[in-house]
């Protein structure tokens, strides 16, 4: 289990195959995509969100993300904002800004 942020992580795995070892690796959300980059297919990684999902509504989220952002990859807190917003949004288009209580 690699409990670290991705630097760490990255650094940890390529010593370890420097060191020959290869053991079954597992992470959370700070290693989305992990094994495409330092080449350790045996690394599991669980994720609340997967930035690099298809889809046109996750393309619309990383578009804004990334003007919002520049140079910061997006998360699942980033995600659930954008969801939360996005939500609130059509709910105000759809029934109107005014409180039921102050016609």
């Amino acid at each position: 289990m690699l409990a670290t942020d991705r630097v760490g992580a990255e650094l940890a795995l390529r010593e370890m195959g420097r060191m020959g070892v290869h053991w079954d690796d597992a992470g959370g959300d700070a290693l989305s995509g992990i094994e495409r980059t330092v080449h350790w297919p045996r690394c599991e990684v669980s994720v609340a969100y997967l930035v690099d999902q298809t889809g046109e509504r996750n393309a619309q989220f990383v578009g804004a993300y990334a003007r919002a952002y520049p140079g910061e990859r997006p998360d699942h807190r980033g995600a659930s904002a954008y969801d939360i917003v996005q939500l609130l949004a059509s709910v105000l288009a759809e029934t109107g800004s005014r409180s039921p209580r102050h016609p």
